[in-house]
Parts: C-alpha cells; sequence; structure tokens
C-alpha cells in the first residue's frame, strides 16, 4: 500500500470548522505530524506537491479518484470542488493505492460526517503511538 498526499508547498493551512473550506482540513497539522509514525509502523507515504507534477498529471489523479470515490459512495465534489479546482489546493488530500488502483481517499463525505486525513492516519496506527 502506498499512500500519496497532495498538497501545495506553499499552503496556508485553514482548519476552522466554522469556515466553508476549513472544516475539511480539521486536524491536518495533527496528521502531518503522524507521517513519520506511520513510516515506522511500515507505510509508505510520500508527499506530492502540486507545483511538481508534470502537466495534465493532477487532471489524472483526479479523474481516478473521482471515479473511485463515485464507486465507492464517497462524497468528495463538495470537498474539492467541481473538477477538483480544491484538490491539494485549498484542502490536502490522501490518495491511497494497492498497486496501479486507487484504493481509498481523504478527505471524503460519508453521508453527513466528514472522514478527515486525521482520522484516516489514526485509524492506521497503534493507540498507544497516538499521544
Amino acid at each position: 500500500m502506498v499512500i500519496e498526499l497532495y498538497m501545495s508547498k506553499n499552503l496556508t493551512i485553514n482548519e476552522s470548522e466554522e469556515d466553508n473550506i476549513g472544516k475539511y482540513n480539521v486536524g491536518i497539522t495533527e496528521a502531518l505530524k503522524l507521517i513519520p509514525e506511520l513510516k515506522k509502523n511500515g507505510y509508505v507515504v510520500e508527499i506530492k506537491y502540486l507545483d511538481e507534477l508534470r502537466k495534465g498529471e493532477l487532471s489524472d489523479i483526479y479523474k481516478r479518484i473521482y471515479e473511485f470515490a463515485r464507486d465507492n459512495h464517497k462524497g468528495i465534489r463538495k470537498i474539492f470542488g467541481r473538477g477538483g479546482v480544491r484538490f491539494g489546493k485549498e484542502v490536502p488530500a490522501t490518495v491511497e493505492y494497492e498497486g496501479k488502483h486507487v484504493s481509498n481517499i481523504h478527505p471524503y463525505l460519508d453521508l453527513t460526517n466528514i472522514k478527515t486525513i486525521k482520522d484516516y492516519f489514526e485509524g492506521m496506527l497503534p493507540k498507544e503511538t497516538i499521544s
């Protein structure tokens, strides 16, 4: 399993639960601090900065995650906007791969609940490693 975290290098992260975009980023600062612990536990986590991607690569990635989310009933359109305009830019995103296939995406909406990157990372670690 490989987890890719997409974000802009100069992202100013808004984590306000009151803000329309910030509510999807709640806990992202803590989640980023969990990456070394995830790696110690055998997970492969790669940070992909948007400005380092080849032309067209971001839209190809978004197309794959959109199809996965649609087929698996994970709401992402409200989070990332039509066509993914906020994907990695205003809202960091993780994409999990099993081989070449997308097997998970965060954040996403599950009915009315937001499943954040922090929730995802914490769920992968043994409870004693999370402070």
